[in-house]
């Protein structure tokens, strides 16, 4: 897959779209799919206390209880956000999107909903659409660290290293024992001092040479 981003990127058109500095990038698509229905409504009430940050960081063992739990309420714009959240934890990303989609055609500037749209979009590598996901979430919340993180996934796989760091460092500010972004940090600090060994071999080879006229 790496070596497919590269070629499906080029990564100055990648690092145009993520930091924004194009005002002709492709816009994430949030259009709602003609097959969205409502969930009947039972009305029962969701448990006190379950938000956006609970369901993030619900048990993996209990996700599945979660989501039946959220479907059997009532089908209400916050509701819809927190089992879009559900299911991409599962690992659903298209249900995900789908719940995402009719929050997003409400309220289009939603950060976790622009951010479950990223993640499709990149699951489909759909990779231009991804990265502008994903910099629309940063636009409304600059410290939003999953969106930083994919986003130094995808300029890393193209060896935008500088772009990479940047977005590496934004998300271990706001999580810095996040294990993924560690590793990642890791991969990127060995791509660096590879740069550095090439561009002094390079250097040497460069002064090896005869100059002209000698």
């Amino acid at each position: 897959r790496p070596l497919m981003l590269a070629v499906v990127l080029g990564g100055s058109r990648l690092e145009a779209l993520a930091t924004g500095l194009t005002g002709g990038r492709a816009r994430c698509s949030t259009t709602p799919s003609l097959r969205l229905a409502r969930a009947p409504s039972t009305r029962l009430e969701l448990r006190d206390g379950l938000n956006e940050a609970a369901v993030w960081q619900w048990d993996v063992d209990g996700l599945d209880s979660l989501v039946r739990e959220i479907e059997a309420g009532e089908a209400t714009l916050p509701s819809r956000r927190l089992l879009a959240i559900a299911l991409a934890r599962k690992g659903d990303v298209p249900a995900a999107e789908t719940q995402a989609r009719v929050v997003l055609a409400s309220e289009a500037a939603d950060p976790s909903m622009l951010f479950l749209q990223g993640l499709a979009h990149e699951k489909r590598d759909e990779l231009v659409e991804a990265v502008d996901c994903y910099a629309q979430v940063l636009e409304h919340e600059p410290d939003a660290w999953r969106a930083h993180f994919h986003l130094a996934k995808l300029h890393l796989h193209v060896g935008l290293v500088a772009a990479a760091a940047r977005h590496l460092r934004s998300t271990l500010e706001v999580n810095p024992d996040f294990a993924p972004a560690l590793e990642a940090m890791g991969k990127l600090q060995t791509m660096v001092q590879e740069q550095r060994r090439v561009k002094t071999l390079a250097s040497r080879e460069l002064n090896q040479l005869p100059m002209r006229g000698s």
